[in-house]
C-alpha cells in the first residue's frame, strides 16, 4: 500500500471494480499500462477485425507488387517493339 493518500483508492469499492476490470482482462486504473501491453490486449479482444484488417493489407501489397510488375513488364514489351522486336 501507498505511503501517499493520493497513490490510493479512496473506497473499497474503486479497489473491486479494479479487480473486476483486471480480471475482464481490461485495463486498470491503479497504473497506466505502457502501449505494447494495450495494443496487444486490444489486438486479443478484436482479433476478429485485426484478422480482416491484416488480410486486407496483404491483399492490397499484393495487388500493388503484381500491377507495379505488370507496369515494368509492360514498358519492356513496348520498348522492344519499338526497337524492331527480337
Amino acid at each position: 500500500m501507498s505511503l501517499d493518500a493520493d497513490d490510493r483508492y479512496e473506497t473499497a469499492l474503486d479497489l473491486a471494480a479494479d479487480v473486476e476490470r483486471y480480471l475482464a482482462d481490461e485495463p486498470i486504473a491503479a497504473y497506466e499500462e505502457p502501449w505494447k501491453r494495450r495494443t496487444r490486449r486490444w489486438i486479443q479482444r478484436h482479433s476478429t477485425l485485426t484478422q480482416v484488417v491484416a488480410a486486407c493489407v496483404l491483399a492490397i501489397v499484393v495487388a500493388g507488387t503484381a500491377m507495379l510488375h505488370e507496369k515494368k513488364a509492360t514498358k519492356i514489351v513496348h520498348g522492344v517493339a519499338r526497337s524492331g522486336g527480337l
